[in-house]
């Protein structure tokens, strides 16, 4: 038989019952990265790409505009969730 059912990413079906997993990513990009081209790129293709995923019920890519209760940078640029 084959394993590659095991390697696969879980249908929404297979994964009923289960509890749900959230992954929250803080990045910056790149010195010299252009964040325009960041940012068609996710809208394009890696948000799109993801929600299509059965295993995924949510994808999500933020802009950090600011910290809470303070006028400081931000220490990242981006938060995936």
């Amino acid at each position: 038989t084959s394993n590659w059912a095991h390697i696969a990413a879980p249908r929404t079906s297979d994964i009923e019952g289960r509890k749900p997993v959230r992954i929250i990513c803080l990045f910056n990009l790149k010195e010299g990265a252009s964040a325009a081209a960041y940012e068609a790129w996710a809208r394009g293709t890696d948000i799109p790409g993801v929600n299509a995923l059965g295993s995924v019920r949510a994808f999500t890519v933020h802009r950090a505009t600011g910290l809470f209760g303070s006028d400081a940078k931000p220490p990242y640029d981006y938060i995936e969730v």
